[in-house]
């Protein structure tokens, strides 16, 4: 015989899968972010200097995000690549 309760009707099952959803989006959003200014740093930088290397990709993509944000702060005055990064 099949169940046909819903899970998400359970007192206490429902409450905390409802939480880890909104938890997940939470994340899933807070990472989609994240992305989104590596990314956008990438294309200013390819922009202002020239194609950017696989190696400084890489370098960029490993940063957290107070880097990036330092980073792009100082994409405004830096006069290289080199200028930049270091």
């Amino acid at each position: 015989m099949p169940l046909l309760n819903d899970i998400m009707d359970h007192p206490v099952l429902g409450r905390e899968r409802k939480r880890g959803i909104k938890l997940g989006l939470e994340q899933g959003r807070e990472e989609g972010r994240e992305e989104g200014e590596r990314q956008l740093l990438l294309r200013m930088m390819d922009k202002r200097f020239g194609p950017v290397t696989a190696s400084v990709k890489k370098r960029i993509l490993a940063l957290s995000v107070p880097k990036i944000e330092r980073i792009a702060l100082r994409l405004l005055d830096a006069r290289s690549l080199d200028d930049l990064l270091n």
